[in-house]
């Protein structure tokens, strides 16, 4: 039988201990996504010697035996778009690729890079043949918009940003059928791809202004040394800032959990970097959002002082009617008698973790790292 997210989700929310977590996850342990059986699936029909699998697919054997025997992941979010071409995956496999089993982003309608990969892979499922429209060619093509790109780096127009949506973007994409109606595309919106992580870096810096207010210091540099946290982040919100660069999925999330998120909060903020909620079918999400809960019933305050702060301070409109249906839900909730006040949610997941055997320890070693 299997189960809808919704489903196990109310199911993790009755959890009450650390024993109820390890059996919601034993009972549920069919559900679970499992990198390791899925390439199989996927390449075993191919050949079954991992040698000639390499050789049709661009990668090297001793990569191809580390993902079927070892469950191994690929190294960057780029080898995994690498892979989907060389499956020959359309877009919606190429996305459910990334996401769900490469922890990176799904393709971003607002990323110039990205929206050249649509628009290839659209064009590939056509004419699977034509070389303009396979994985070599992806590289010729960013560097060619790169540099017509390049004068507009930090131009943001907001009356874009408000106006079109990704999904109104990723629509329009999908429409084109030339490569000199694409190109008057790119040019058309190269104020969006120039300013297509505003969002997710304005979501950030706010938490962020929060943090420095709370712990009475003026930078962020500064509230990473006041946290002891780890220089990573640092490096992470300069390149989001001046590169567009996304950091890795559970980079973050941890990023969040630093800046006091809640589970609420964390899941606007990867919908800001267009990536995947937490999803309760992967263990380690699914063990964040077990920890994040068991945060908020200790100290509901973290839920209603980030609602009631947020909603306040955010000026994107369906941002802010999220945090008025938060507030609406928690004037609901009852206090409990013995709440107890929660300065740092990093630390607090960071010992919790520290104290259950639920994670192989490459994962563990992962991400008590993310949460120093």
């Amino acid at each position: 039988m299997a189960y809808d997210t919704a489903y196990m989700k109310k199911r993790l929310e009755k959890q009450h201990d650390i024993e109820g977590l390890k059996e919601f996850l034993n009972n549920f342990e069919k559900e679970r996504l499992n990198w390791k059986k899925y390439i199989n699936e996927i390449l075993l029909p191919i050949d079954t010697s991992y040698e000639k699998i390499a050789q049709k697919i661009g990668f090297s054997k001793g990569s191809v035996r580390k993902w079927c025997v070892d469950g191994e992941l690929l190294q960057n979010r780029e080898s995994f778009i690498k892979l989907s071409f060389a499956l020959n995956m359309n877009l919606e496999q190429t996305n459910q690729l990334l996401s769900v089993y490469g922890h990176y982003s799904e393709l971003y309608a607002k990323d110039v890079n990205d929206v050249i990969t649509i628009y290839v892979i659209r064009k590939r499922q056509d004419n699977f043949e034509n070389e303009r429209y396979n994985y070599q060619s992806l590289q010729y093509w960013y560097e060619k918009y790169k540099e017509r790109l390049c004068e507009y780096r930090h131009k943001i127009n907001k009356f874009y940003y408000r106006d079109i949506s990704t999904r109104g973007l990723y629509e329009k994409v999908k429409l084109i059928k030339e490569d000199e109606e694409f190109e008057e595309f790119i040019d058309n919106n190269r104020l969006i791809f120039m300013s297509s992580y505003s969002g997710l870096v304005n979501y950030l810096e706010l938490f962020i202004k929060l943090r420095t207010q709370e712990l009475g210091v003026k930078s962020f540099h500064k509230l990473v040394e006041k946290l002891n946290m780890n220089a990573r982040y640092e490096k992470i919100l300069s390149n989001l800032k001046k590169n567009g660069v996304l950091p890795k999925r559970r980079e973050l999330i941890a990023f969040g959990i630093h800046l006091n998120m809640t589970l609420e909060d964390i899941n606007i903020l990867l919908n800001k970097a267009n990536m995947m909620e937490l999803y309760v079918k992967d263990k380690i999400d699914c063990i964040f959002m077990y920890f994040l809960n068991e945060a908020v019933k200790k100290d509901p305050d973290l839920l209603i002082n980030n609602a009631f702060k947020m909603e306040a301070l955010v000026n994107d409109p369906m941002i802010k009617k999220k945090y008025e249906e938060i507030i609406e839900r928690v004037m609901h909730l009852e206090y409990n008698e013995n709440a107890k006040e929660i300065k740092n949610v990093a630390k607090f997941v960071y010992k919790a973790l520290e104290k259950i055997d639920l994670l192989e320890d490459d994962e563990n070693r992962e991400l008590l790292d993310l949460l120093r």
